[in-house]
């Protein structure tokens, strides 16, 4: 996804109210929460994706956009998303299916390039579909890819753009981390475990299929 941002702001507008949700309890080490910002699922890129009528259920927000309703992103050109069952059947009939540039997934673009919709998200790190479905953070009604497994693939993919996006999260939990308990260890740190067992199962990065990767 294509997109500039900085670390979120102390506060937030009046249209943009903020809740706090604590990292993944599986993968942080953190007692820091980022904010949320639902005011921001109504940019433009998720108005294209309810124009769609798609079955939310079946709907898993991928790419960059769980740091951009946290306000770890000022904006985002488009939107990734992870369909299956009836949502990704649809889907298949509305656009042209082309495979992705990252193990073996299916790849739609619809609405001008602005919505990339796949049956998988990096199959090879994170396993089955459904098991990102399971441990999904809803937002307004729709899941979230979770943060810890936003940044795992991010640390995997280690574009410049994606290095930015480390720097600014790691920038944030670094400006807003509470006070280390005596004898305590990493209660400000990102979550840097491996909930889906990436290790385990990820290819390198060289392993990672040549040609256009996904925008995230």
């Amino acid at each position: 996804m294509a997109g500039q941002g900085h670390s979120p702001p102390g506060g937030g507008s009046a249209g943009e109210r903020r809740r706090q949700s604590p990292l993944p309890r599986d993968a942080d080490r953190t007692a820091v929460a980022v904010p949320l910002t639902p005011g921001r699922l109504h940019t433009e890129p998720f108005r294209l994706l309810r124009e769609l009528d798609l079955p939310v259920e079946d709907l898993l927000i991928a790419g960059s956009a769980p740091l951009y309703v946290r306000g770890l992103r000022d904006r985002i050109g488009d939107l990734d998303v992870v369909a299956r069952g009836e949502a990704l059947r649809r889907v298949l009939l509305l656009g042209e299916p082309e495979r992705a540039p990252f193990d073996s997934a299916v790849s739609v673009r619809l609405m001008g390039g602005r919505l990339e919709i796949t049956d998988s998200w990096f199959a090879g790190m994170f396993g089955p579909v459904g098991e990102l479905f399971d441990r999904a953070e809803r937002v307004g009604g729709l899941r979230f890819l979770t943060l810890a497994d936003t940044l795992a693939w991010k640390r995997r993919l280690d574009r410049p753009k994606d290095r930015l996006d480390l720097r600014r999260a790691a920038e944030w939990v670094e400006r807003n981390r509470p006070p280390r308990h005596q004898g305590g260890a990493g209660r400000g740190a990102l979550p840097t475990a491996d909930p889906a067992g990436c290790k385990a199962r990820g290819p390198k990065r060289a392993d990672l299929r040549s040609g256009r990767a996904p925008r995230g």
